[in-house]
This record gives structure tokens, C-alpha cells and sequence, in this order.
């Protein structure tokens, strides 16, 4: 009993630092390196500097600048014109009417839509950081997901080596009731059949632990994600209650980037009502004559009025409204899609949870009771050998499936976290869940 409760503290316990065979991924050189945790390897998710993020962020300087440009009057326009000059020779100083012209020319557009554009590209400047944070908290889920998967990999094999030693030594059992006579000898074959089992079986985890681990390398580079993962699996801190989290969704950076969208979809509509107030250009002119006659000096006022909008100020202003709400429904329904991911995300934390504590205080140690005492009666010739082996695979599948369901719960966590906009958290000692 005490050997195999060693093996399965084993299991759990990870000396990831260890070198496991053949199937071992670490690679030697890397063997001194400290210990990856999962809140580091966050840390170096976040501090990679990674495009994916940084692309927001240039879009959202971009934005501010044009907020700038778009808020400004349009470049003023200066004319220069020889007015009135005769045809038959082109004198300037002929008639007395002829003239060198200089005026400007300055635009004033309709009603308050500078204001309004500037606001839409700040509009646009808070959706691209909203999207940055979106980008920065996905890569934090998707971190730590990857860091607990292999975490759970590396522990399966770990498990799995440590049955491979176990079955050995039923293999020796057998060999030995075999030489007295109270045995078949397909008892030995069937063991040898259980061993190669078990070898495809860690084979096929060192293969999945290959996947995860250049998914972690793609977050915080081939470096980092070499490096062993620390032995004690962390905590992270309980869910809030579902109802202040369902509170939190609609501060979530997924929905604050579509609260930038339907405030740009706001001032459109705000632009397409100030195209039906007229614009303005003022001007300026002065006129030379070379003649001793008076200079001439002409101020105007242009006046672009929309009268006839049936086809355009009208149409455009109904599909601005239409685009505004298109916008506001996309936005209620992702915070429906995200309240519903909470609520399945929550209860699968709470099942996993109660299945862990379960398998942790019942399962697992009845079936290492049951793997003893059955190797036991079979040393009495009491149970046959195919039950030999049916007890010891079934004390191997109870251990990871404790270890599955820790791991699951921790990744249903870290995906609650998500949704609540949790930050990074200092993890501490397995708390058995």
C-alpha cells in the first residue's frame, strides 16, 4: 500500500526536471535552467512584445494622429488671376479695366462635422487599444492553458513509466507461478501484450506534449518553453460569483471594442444629420490696375445648400442609422454569446471541481486498495492473472484521471478569469482540486 501511494504522490509531485527516457522532451542542456511557473511564463507572454499586440497599438497612434488632421479646416485656396484683358495686343495697361488679381479662398464645412470626424478617429483610436487588451488577455488564457496541458502530459507519462515498472514486476510474478506450475504461459504474454501497450501509450503523450509545447514557444519563445515546469502544481485564486462575473462581461475587451464601434456608427449618423446644414467658403480678393484709376478689392461669401436630399443627405443618413444598429445588435448579441460561455464555463469548473475531490478521497485510493489485494490473492492463487492486470490498469487510469480533472479544472478557471478580466495571479500549492 505504501509503495503504491508513493508512486501516485509521485504522479503528482513532477520532478519535471528529471529526464524521463527516451520520450523526454526536455532536451539536456537545458537541465540546469530554473523551473518555468505559470505566472512567469505569463509574464514573459506579456512582455514579448509580440505583433499580434503591438499592431493595436500602432493602429490606435494612427488613429489619434488622423483625430488630429480630421479636426483641422481644410488648406485655405489662393487664386491668382489677369482679369479683363484685351485681345488685340494684351497690354496690360490699355483699359482701364484690366486687372492682376490675388484672393483666398477658405472652406468651412457643414455645421459641427470637424468636431465629429476628430471624434470618430478618437472613437476608432479606443477600439484599437480595446483590441490590444483583448489580444494581451487572450494570449494570458492561452498561456496558461498550454503550461497546465503539459503539466498534465508530462504527469501521464510519468504515471504511465511508473505502471511500466509495476507491470515488470508482475511480469517476474507471473514468471515465477509459471515455474511452479499454477499458471499459463499466456499469463506472461498477456503482461509483455501490456507493456508494449503502455509504451505506445507514452509515446502518443511525448507526441501531444510536442504540439503544446510549440504552442507555448509561439507565446513566450523556444528559450522559455524548453525549460522544465516547476513541480507544484499552482492554485488560482476561485471564481467570483456567476452573478458580479455576469456584471463584468460588459467591461470585457471583446465588448468595449464593440462599444467602440457603435459610438463610430453613432457619429456617423451625427455626420449624416450635419450634411443637411449648408457650407460656407469665404473669399477674398484684390485687384491691381496698372491705370491710375483705383485698385479693386471684392469680398464673397459661397453658400452650398442642400436642397434636394431625397437621394442623397436622406439615403445616407438612413444607412448610417442602419449601420449603428447593426452595430449595437452585434454587441448584444456577443455579450449574450459571452453570458453563455460563462454559465457553461462555470459549471464545468464546478463539476470538475466535485469530480477531483471525488476521485482524489475515493476512487483512486480504492483502487490502489483493490491493485493490493488482488496481486495479493493472486500470490495465493486466488485471482487469476487477467485480473491481475484489469486491477493494476484501472489504479493507472484512477491517477490520471485525477490528474485530468485537476488540470481541467484549473483551465476552466483560468477561462472564467478571461471572461471576468482577471489579471495575473502569484499561484500557490496544489489545494487538491
Amino acid at each position: 500500500m505504501n509503495s503504491r501511494r508513493k508512486n501516485l504522490a509521485a504522479v503528482f509531485s513532477l520532478c519535471l526536471g528529471t529526464a524521463l527516457g527516451p520520450f523526454a522532451y526536455v532536451a539536456a542542456s537545458h537541465a540546469a535552467d530554473a523551473p518555468l511557473g505559470l505566472e512567469e511564463a505569463v509574464s514573459l507572454s506579456l512582455g514579448a512584445n509580440d505583433p499580434s499586440v503591438m499592431r493595436f497599438h500602432e493602429q490606435a497612434d494612427a488613429e489619434r494622429e488622423r483625430a488630429v488632421a480630421a479636426g483641422q479646416l481644410a488648406d485655405p485656396q489662393i487664386q491668382f488671376r489677369a482679369a479683363n484683358v484685351t485681345l488685340d495686343n494684351f497690354r496690360l495697361d490699355q483699359d482701364p479695366m484690366t486687372q492682376l488679381q490675388v484672393g483666398v479662398r477658405q472652406a468651412l464645412p457643414r455645421g459641427q462635422t470637424l468636431s465629429l470626424r476628430r471624434q470618430r478617429h478618437l472613437a476608432q483610436s479606443d477600439g484599437a487599444t480595446a483590441r490590444a487588451s483583448l489580444e494581451a488577455q487572450q494570449r494570458t488564457l492561452e498561456t496558461r492553458t498550454a503550461w497546465l496541458e503539459i503539466y498534465y502530459l508530462r504527469g501521464a507519462q510519468q504515471a504511465v513509466t511508473d505502471s511500466q515498472g509495476a507491470v515488470r514486476e508482475l511480469v517476474e510474478v507471473a514468471t515465477s507461478v509459471f515455474s511452479t506450475g499454477r499458471s499459463a504461459s499466456q499469463d506472461v504474454l498477456r503482461a509483455e501484450l501490456e507493456l508494449s501497450a503502455l509504451e505506445e501509450r507514452t509515446i502518443g503523450l511525448a507526441g501531444r506534449e510536442a504540439l503544446i509545447r510549440a504552442d507555448l514557444e509561439r507565446l513566450i519563445g523556444p528559450e522559455a518553453a524548453m525549460r522544465p515546469l516547476e513541480a507544484a502544481l499552482p492554485n488560482l485564486p476561485p471564481p467570483l460569483p456567476r452573478s458580479e462575473m455576469r456584471d463584468r462581461l460588459a467591461s470585457h475587451p471583446s465588448v468595449n471594442v464593440l462599444d467602440a464601434n457603435v459610438d463610430a456608427s453613432s457619429i456617423d449618423v451625427d455626420i449624416a444629420e450635419e450634411a443637411y446644414r449648408p457650407a460656407w467658403s469665404v473669399e477674398a480678393m484684390y485687384g491691381n490696375r496698372s491705370t491710375n484709376r483705383s485698385d479693386f478689392a471684392s469680398v464673397g461669401i459661397v453658400v452650398d445648400m442642400p436642397i434636394f436630399t431625397g437621394l442623397r443627405q436622406d439615403r445616407r443618413r438612413a444607412a448610417a442609422q442602419s449601420d449603428r444598429q447593426a452595430a449595437r445588435l452585434t454587441r448584444a448579441a456577443h455579450l449574450r454569446d459571452l453570458e453563455r460561455e460563462l454559465n457553461r464555463t462555470f459549471a464545468a469548473w464546478q463539476r470538475d471541481v466535485e469530480r477531483a475531490a471525488l476521485y482524489e478521497h475515493e476512487v483512486v485510493p480504492r483502487a490502489i486498495a483493490t491493485s493490493e489485494a488482488v496481486l495479493a490473492a493472486y500470490r495465493n492463487d486466488v485471482s487469476d492473472f487477467p485480473e491481475l492486470i484489469r486491477s493494476r490498469l484501472s489504479e493507472l487510469d484512477a491517477e490520471l484521471a485525477l490528474l485530468r480533472l485537476r488540470i481541467d479544472a484549473r483551465q476552466a478557471n483560468a477561462r472564467l478569469m478571461y471572461l471576468g478580466g482577471e489579471g495575473i495571479y502569484t499561484g500557490s500549492e496544489d489545494d487538491g482540486s
